[in-house]
């Protein structure tokens, strides 16, 4: 068996209820699956499919590499899709805040660390966000980035983030179900 697994930090429960409300405000033509105000995080890094004895040493990684940390502030505000322009739509995210650069410099150690494990390195310079929907063939991309205009410059919350939290995710056709395989305080 093998665990679908990635690296994040949570969200607190203020915030994913503020998040929630624009998927519920926003009204498109295209059919757009939001992510549950409960699944609200966000990534550091997707590591895929792993064996459990695989899975077992990133928690053990990840615990030694975040000694010493500590907690990040970060503040969630504003609403874009990727890309921003043209005809089409990858993801509908929420842009998070790291003035201090603490998740940037957690994401670099997570990054550095999975790469001593054998896992390939980002391709893409770190950008950190809450994905809040991932549209699927967006007929008419301009109506969904009209539709977001209202929160581009909304603040959904600040928070300290306190731990990283490893989870496994199962697919389901009702939507993903996260579970915790390790928490680790910072």
């Amino acid at each position: 068996m093998t665990y679908r697994t990635f690296i994040a930090v949570e969200l607190d429960g203020a915030i994913r209820s503020s998040l929630a409300r624009v998927g519920a405000d926003v009204e498109v033509s295209d059919r757009i699956r939001w992510v549950e105000a409960e699944n609200l995080h966000v990534t550091l890094k997707f590591l895929g499919d792993l064996e459990p004895d695989r899975l077992a040493k990133v928690c053990e990684a990840v615990t030694a590499l975040t000694e010493g940390c500590e907690p990040i502030p970060l503040v969630v505000r504003g609403v874009s899709t990727q890309p921003p322009s043209g005809k089409s739509i990858r993801v509908i995210w929420a842009d998070v805040d790291d003035a201090a650069g603490g998740l940037a410099g957690l994401f670099q150690k997570v990054e550095q660390g999975m790469f001593e494990l054998g896992f390939p390195r980002e391709s893409r310079s770190y950008q950190p966000h809450v994905t809040l929907a991932r549209p699927r063939q967006p007929k008419n991309p301009y109506e969904i980035r009209r539709a977001i205009e209202p929160w581009l410059k909304a603040t959904f919350g600040a928070q300290r983030a306190e731990s990283v939290v490893i989870f496994t995710c199962e697919l389901t056709p009702e939507g993903p179900i996260y579970t915790t395989a390790a928490r680790i305080e910072l």
